[in-house]
């Protein structure tokens, strides 16, 4: 239905060759997709799988939460969006949660063998949900002008990327671009912060929050507050009914989104809010006698902490906030995991006390004690399935 003409026949040849075609892409697909533990696999071949998933993610050792667990944890994460534009037009792209990224002509600095009517991908990472942190692995600590650690609490995280013919794209200088990130709570506004290359934050100033009508009304039309429904994202469309309302069926309500203008470069941006005063949780680990990677993810806030610990560990986190502590064993042979092992604690309510996990508990700063975690043997293949992780872990995809 895009217009392509078809022919009545096609001789034998030109179907051969088809045929073939459509073999190699359908085999590129599944090769594409191989499992990096798979033991058919040559030590150079399971090597280049594994960049290949943590160039994806700007995975770096300095970085990764766990001896291997970030890398492990990120094939959980969400998939990465991508969308072909013409760069030579002002572009808006809508993501599948709603945000909304606008791209300027003569934004990208394209290289020379670029071709006038080629195309160039955008492509992004949100990481909008609770869980997504988790599987992002990416640090959510800041040192501020002062040198004092902070904890993030995000209004929302994304990666930006532009290639062309598989190469990345950077930013013709003193050009910017705008977004809007759907947010994932009704607060802000938030300072936006980017990814440098020391793998630290850097501040880039305050960004704005609005709460915006998630589809379009003619100009005679109002958003009306019975109008304010669940957005269950996707591209968005509305068709004018009598009366100015939405179309049957679809989606039109209100979300927060957080924008900024002056997005200058691709790589890691945060919407957050530091937190220079929080506190810290204590426990023991059962089950394993080994670095253990520890993570809290935050559910009463966006946000998470990373430790490490063997037979006991520290952690900090937000005070009087609902939080979850995974703990994760990864052994890893030759490439190929030998041992994987999983344990979490309940949804725990920590205390309204400041503290820190690496100075010494005593009057001034101790550390909330909570029930021990057991950590159990699982099934590697639980780092393929997310559904099955979060089942294992009690938590929701939220």
């Amino acid at each position: 239905m895009l217009g392509l003409e078809q022919r009545p026949t096609m001789n034998r040849y030109a179907s051969i060759v088809f045929i073939f075609s459509i073999l190699l892409v359908l085999c590129d697909s599944v090769v594409g997709q191989i499992d990096p533990s798979d033991p058919n696999l040559s030590p150079e071949e399971r090597q280049r799988i594994i960049k290949e998933q943590e160039d994806v993610w700007n995975y770096h050792d300095s970085d990764k939460p766990g001896r291997s667990s970030a890398s492990t944890l990120s094939r959980l994460a969400p998939a990465e969006q991508s969308y072909p534009f013409d760069p030579a037009s002002d572009t808006v792209v809508t993501t599948n949660s709603g945000s909304r990224i606008t791209i300027e002509r003569g934004t990208l600095a394209l290289p020379a063998s670029f071709r006038r009517g080629s195309q160039v991908n955008v492509e992004i990472i949100e990481i909008i949900k609770h869980v997504d942190f988790l599987f992002a692995g990416i640090p959510m600590t800041y040192t501020d002008s002062s040198g004092h650690e902070n904890l993030f609490e995000s209004g929302g995280m994304f990666r930006l990327r532009f290639t062309y013919k598989d190469r990345e794209v950077g930013f013709n200088r003193g050009r910017t671009l705008h977004i809007e990130l759907a947010g994932n709570q009704a607060s802000g506004p938030f300072h936006v912060y980017a990814l440098g290359p020391d793998r630290k934050w850097k501040d880039k100033g305050l960004g704005e929050t609005n709460l915006k009508p998630q589809c379009r009304l003619d100009s005679d039309s109002i958003l009306r507050n019975s109008l304010r429904l669940p957005f269950s994202g996707g591209r968005i469309s509305m068709t004018k009914q009598s009366g100015g309302t939405a179309a049957p069926g679809e989606d039109c309500g209100s979300i927060q989104f957080n924008i900024y203008s002056r997005i200058d470069g691709p790589g890691w941006w945060n919407f957050d809010t530091p937190k220079p005063e929080f506190t810290c949780l204590t426990g023991r680990l059962a089950g394993v006698n080994g670095d253990v990677s520890i993570m809290g993810v935050g559910l009463s806030y966006y946000g998470l902490s990373h430790a490490f610990g063997k037979g006991s560990y520290r952690i900090n986190a937000m005070k009087d906030s609902d939080i979850k502590i995974i703990a994760t064993f990864t052994r890893v042979q030759n490439g190929r995991i030998q041992e994987y092992a999983l344990g979490s604690t309940i949804i725990i309510h920590t205390q309204n006390q400041t503290a820190h996990s690496t100075l010494p508990d005593g009057p001034g700063n101790r550390c909330q004690e909570i029930p021990p975690i057991n950590i159990q043997q699982a099934d590697p293949s639980l780092i393929r399935d997310r559904s099955a992780f979060l089942q294992r872990v009690g938590l929701a995809d939220m």
